[in-house]
This record gives structure tokens, sequence and C-alpha cells, in this order.
């Protein structure tokens, strides 16, 4: 039976190892690049495949925009015409005429800000997605460093249990304790080879989640000391949201929603087109204007009903103010409970912290001296799994509370609109109102 035991505990000690080799961090990821959180974000900005697709969304914007404003520039045009009539030669011309809509309502600047004012929504809808993005990488990032801290925990604990099966393997051989002992003790063993494989897996998931944000690069966070963070202290919420990206792109759009209105309202303002025609060359004796000569037209051009159109339009744009309006004070509701919730998150968090790290060093002693005791074979088994157990609870909750103080500053950057301000490309925005 001894030997029996002597072999398995053999097995136990080579699973391990195959499990260290194949899937062990720095066996499976030796070739993935060691960030700081700093290069990492920087990557995220750099290479992110959905950051790219949206500054392209937003340079094609501009393009609409100048577009959109085209019509309210001269057009140059050249014209070549043949008139062919049965009982007479075929008449040849080729003349140059400018044409252009002469803005007597002053509607042109506004239709150009209103055109402008669309682009700056959706440059504030991209600086959005930047801040979303950038957030959600920070807080990965931050995840898979406690990962690793995870990991070092339970690694730390399967070489203390395997040390306990070790110890208890030797008393039973001296038929000092029962084999229910070693049953006990091989059961803890299983249980912290299960944990790492667990927290291995984990981690293999937060490094793919990793990659993706960066386009398939392989990267790992940097291992670093677990220093709580500062919180940036919120004095005037509505200074702290002034940048927010989400808050912006409504105000731009209550912006852009006075200047259609006061388009809208001028619906049945007069026209006027100018045009200016040159003949340069015709063998027609009839052409208009005769060959090298000017022809300056002006048509004025004054609506007297358009079926209600105008009053249906205003009213339209009346109400997509009133609307815009209201959206607006809810999004800025929001912002508020956003920063009152990480405020709260990162409070709480804080306050546990000093009592989470007590636990785990009164765990932590408690573990060394149970194990002394049930080593000299003055205390229970019984005990020992008992403090086995506390430690690792206490030692994964204070790591919780560790990962709940770097998450908490992730919300708060996040509800201020820092990452957008930080990690937004300003080349990519052609018009700098903001």
């Amino acid at each position: 039976m001894k030997n029996f035991r002597g072999e398995k505990l053999l097995r136990y000690f080579l699973f391990l190892l195959i499990i260290l080799f194949l899937t062990g961090p720095m066996a499976v990821f030796t070739s993935s690049e060691e960030v700081s959180l700093e290069k990492f974000l920087l990557l995220v900005q750099l290479e992110n495949k959905t950051l790219k697709s949206s500054a392209s969304r937003l340079e094609s914007t501009y393009y609409a925009v100048r577009a959109a404003v085209s019509s309210q520039r001269p057009a140059l045009v050249i014209q070549g015409t043949t008139n062919s009539i049965t009982s007479e030669n075929a008449e040849n011309t080729i003349s140059a005429g400018v044409t252009h809509r002469i803005d007597i309502s002053g509607i042109y600047s506004k239709q150009e800000k209103s055109a402008i004012y669309g682009y700056l929504v959706q440059a504030e809808i991209h600086r959005n997605l930047v801040n979303d993005i950038l957030s959600s990488a920070e807080s990965l990032y931050w995840r898979g460093v406690m990962a690793l801290e995870n990991i070092d925990l339970y690694r730390n604990i399967l070489k203390q249990r395997q040390e306990n099966l070790r110890i208890t393997e030797e008393q039973f051989k001296q038929d000092l304790i029962p084999m229910l002992d070693v049953i006990r003790a091989e059961t803890k063993v299983e249980e912290s080879i299960s944990l790492l494989t667990q927290a291995e897996s984990d981690y293999r998931d937060i490094l793919a989640q990793l990659s993706t944000l960066v386009a398939g690069l392989e990267v790992s966070p940097l291992k670093t000391s677990l220093i709580p963070p500062d919180m940036p202290r919120v004095g005037d919420v509505e200074e702290a949201c002034s940048d927010r990206p989400d808050i912006r792109s409504l105000e731009y759009a209550l912006e852009k929603a006075g200047r259609d209105l006061s388009l809208a309202a001028k619906g049945l303002s007069p026209t006027l087109d100018a045009f200016l025609g040159w003949t340069a060359w015709s063998d027609s004796e009839r052409i208009s204007p005769a060959e090298n000569e000017i022809l300056l037209s002006l048509t004025l051009n004054v609506p007297l009903t358009d079926g209600n159109n105008t009053k249906n339009q205003v009213r339209e744009k009346e109400e997509t103010i009133r609307g815009a309006k209201r959206e607006l004070e809810a999004r800025k509701d929001i912002a508020r409970e956003e920063i009152t919730l990480a405020e709260n998150r990162w409070e709480k968090a804080l306050a546990l912290r000093k009592s989470r790290e007590k636990q785990a060093q009164l765990a932590e002693e408690e573990l060394r001296i149970t194990t002394l005791l049930y080593t000299e074979g003055l205390g229970s088994q019984l005990d020992l799994l008992n403090a086995q157990t506390e430690q690792v609870r206490a030692n994964t909750e204070r790591l919780n509370t560790i990962k709940e103080l770097y998450l908490a500053l992730v919300d708060m950057k996040r509800a201020c609109g820092t990452y957008a301000s930080e990690y937004t490309d300003r080349n990519a925005i052609r018009y700098r109102e903001w």
C-alpha cells in the first residue's frame, strides 16, 4: 500500500511538470511581447481595426461636407452643339458659360455651418469610440496583470500542498496517521492543480482579447508592483464632463438643429440665378449670342406657395431641437451617475483593501503556524486544511480589492472622457471647433 502511495505521489509530480510545460504562461507565450500599459494603449490607438474603420468613416464624412456645399460655387460649362434640319445644312456651335445661384437670402453660410456641425457630430462619435475602446483596453490590461498574480498565488499554494502531501505520506509510512489524512491531502493537491489550470486558462483568454485589440499582435501585460493608483478628485461635475465626446456630440447636434431650423424657415425665400455665356465659334446665323458675343442672364424666382412644406419642416426642426435638448440633459445625468458610481466603487475598494490585506497576512501566519504544528505532529490535519482554505480565500479577496481600485480608476477616466482627450488622433479631425 505504501509503495502504491509513493507511486501515486510521483505521478502527481509528473502531471504537474506536464501542466507547467504545456500550459504555463512562460512556455506558451514566449513569442509575445511584454508591454507597459502606456505602450499597450498607444498600440491600441495605432493598430485597432475598429478605430481605423471609424477614422475612415469620419474622413468620408469630411468629403461629404465638401460635396454638400459645392452647389454654392460657380460652375463652368463648355458646350458643343450641332443642329440638323433636313432642308438645310447642319449648324455647329461651341460655347462656354458660367452659372451661379446668388445667395440673396443668406442661406449659404447656414448650409455650410449645418454641414460642418454634422461632421463634428461624427467626429465626436469617433472620439466616443476611442474613449470606449481605450477604457476597455486598460480595464483588460489590469485584469491580465491580476491574472498573472493569481497564477503565482495558485502556484505557491500548489507547492505548499504538495509539501504537505509529502509530509503526510511520510507520516503514513510511519503509521502515525490514518489513510484518510493522505486522501484529504491528495484532494487538496488536486484542487490546487485545478485552480492553477483555471487561472492559466483565464490568462490565455485575456491574452487573446488583448491581441484582438491590437490587430493580432502578440502582447502580454508587464508584471508590476501592485501599488494602488490615485483617484482624481472631481470637484465640478459639469467641468469634468466638458470633454465627454457623447455630450459634445449632442451639443453639436443641437447646434446643427438650430441651423437647420433657420434653413427650413427660408423655404419660400426668393432665388436669383445668374448665367454668363460666350459663343466661341458657330457657323449658324441664328445663334444667340452671336459669335464672339457675351450674354448675361439673371433669373429671379419668387415662390408664393409650397403646399405647406416650409411650415411642416419648421415644425419638424422645432421638435428636433426640443428632443435634442432633452437628450442632452439626460446624457448629462448619466455622466453624473457614472462619475458618482466610479467614486463609490473606489471608496468601497479602498475601505476593503486594508481589511483584506490584514486578513491575508493573518491567514498566512495562521497557515505557517498550523503547518509547523502539523509537521511536528502536534496539530490536526483538519486544522491544516481549514487554514489552507482560509489562505486561498483571503489572498483571492485581497487581489480582488486591488483590482477593483484599478477598475474604479478606469471607470472615472472613461466617465470624464479622458481617453478621448489623450488618445484621439487630432490629425484625423478636419474641423477643429473641438
